[in-house]
């Protein structure tokens, strides 16, 4: 045999097409594993509003859902409403009514109580209103 005639093995490729679709599928499954942790991590950590009437808590409630909350039976009643991420006090049937005239609070913190019915308002983080790092 002449080395003109002599076949050459054919070259391999270093990169198929089952590689590719091996990178695509791990490049997916990472991207929802980090969107899945960051979407759980925000929505556990975020700033929550808790309502305690005499000492009990009554509710916990997400900021980022708007609602209306009525406080208390038939002798007095607290309205609150939670929009666009703020919270206030927006009727209540005690004589002063300085709950009412509070400003707003939001994810920063804060607080809005009605001492004749002894409520209180208050914005807690996701975790349940453990102090910070801070604060220890």
């Amino acid at each position: 045999m002449s080395p003109s005639t002599e076949k050459k093995p054919a070259k391999k490729p270093w990169f198929r097409r089952a590689d590719l679709f091996l990178l695509i599928g791990i490049a997916v499954l990472s991207a929802a594993l980090f969107a899945f942790f960051f979407w759980k991590d925000t929505r556990i950590n975020s700033p929550m509003l808790e309502i305690t009437s005499g000492g009990k808590t009554i509710g916990v409630y997400p900021l980022d859902e708007d609602r209306e909350i009525r406080i208390g039976d038939e002798s007095h009643y607290n309205l609150c409403r939670i929009e666009n991420g703020t919270v206030r006090m927006t009727e209540a049937d005690c004589p002063d009514r300085s709950c009412v005239r509070s400003l707003a609070i939001d994810r920063r913190g804060g607080q809005i109580i009605c001492l004749p019915h002894r409520v209180v308002l208050r914005i807690i983080d996701g975790t349940g209103g453990l102090p910070d790092a801070v604060a220890e």
